[in-house]
């Protein structure tokens, strides 16, 4: 599937960027005006983002500049995720919650920066492991934040400080647009054993798979998850097909979300394939 969609675009794809004033707004306005919120307002403001037109690559700098705070920077990837106003934001801006991001930002920012300069494979795999789960169930948890939201952190910081982003498993975003993306070129590739063995079909829908297992045990699925990604990058550039790095493919398959009639939106491409792949086999 992946071999079709670059075909397709030939090369002609940028992710478009978006305004950041509505979540600026929400985030004023659920916090009360938290000391957290106005000072990530404050950076921004001083910084040379456009927050008319924030993009992805806007984000990976955000990762490193040095005059923002950690706070902020995540603040900037949940606003970048289109965190939602309705669902996310009454319990993500709360002052326990906010509290809690401050006290804990620098932590986990300390921890990626060491994470993508682990030495061996093992040890990246053993650190990535702890931060996930962090992430997930313990420390690093935050109120209203999923697995869809915490691995755009785990994804911009790499893209951002790993010295080699192609040395380990890219941490692509799991959210249900990725996971369907990589659900359908596993069947396009008849890869069904480890299809199986990484994903379940959706609660509330069939045809979104999740992962499988409990939250602690997540992890092991996201590895696979991450390693078939990783191993599907370096196959199409080693067949010349394309030298898209695992960022540009992330941003590729995610797909355009205002155009679903577009018979060549990587979305509808995907959603094709797992609907005509459950209807032949359930």
């Amino acid at each position: 599937m992946f071999e079709n969609i670059l075909e397709q675009l030939n090369g002609d794809y940028v992710q478009s960027g978006f305004s950041l004033k509505s979540f600026i707004t929400t985030a004023k306005e659920r916090s009360n005006e938290h000391i957290v919120i106005k000072n990530s307002i404050k950076e921004i403001n001083q910084s040379n983002f456009n927050v008319e037109n924030f993009n992805r690559n806007d984000l990976v700098e955000a990762y490193r500049n040095a005059e923002l705070s950690s706070s902020t920077i995540f603040l900037l990837t949940f606003w970048w995720g289109h965190m939602s106003h309705r669902t996310q934001a009454p319990r993500f801006y709360t002052q326990e919650n906010l509290n809690k991001l401050n006290e804990i930002a620098p932590y986990l920012n300390r921890d990626l920066k060491v994470l993508y300069n682990a030495g061996m494979l093992e040890a990246y795999k053993d650190q990535l492991s702890n931060i996930y789960k962090k992430l997930k169930v313990s420390e690093y948890k935050l109120a209203g934040i999923n697995t869809a939201f915490f691995t755009k952190i785990l994804q911009f910081s790499y893209e951002a400080y790993g010295k080699k982003p192609d040395r380990y498993p890219f941490p692509i975003i799991a959210d249900k647009w990725t996971k369907k993306a990589i659900y359908a070129d596993l069947i396009n590739l008849n890869e069904h054993q480890l299809k199986e063995k990484i994903f379940r079909k959706g609660l509330s829908n069939a045809l979104e798979p999740i992962f499988k297992g409990s939250p602690n045990s997540e992890f092991d699925k996201y590895w696979l998850f991450i390693n078939y990604f990783f191993d599907r990058t370096n196959q199409l550039r080693k067949n010349d097909k394309t030298l898209v790095t695992p960022f540009e493919l992330e941003g590729i398959i995610f797909g355009w979300a205002r155009d679903m009639s577009n018979p060549e939106n990587p979305r509808v491409i995907a959603h094709k394939i797992i609907a005509q792949y459950f209807r032949k086999n359930y």
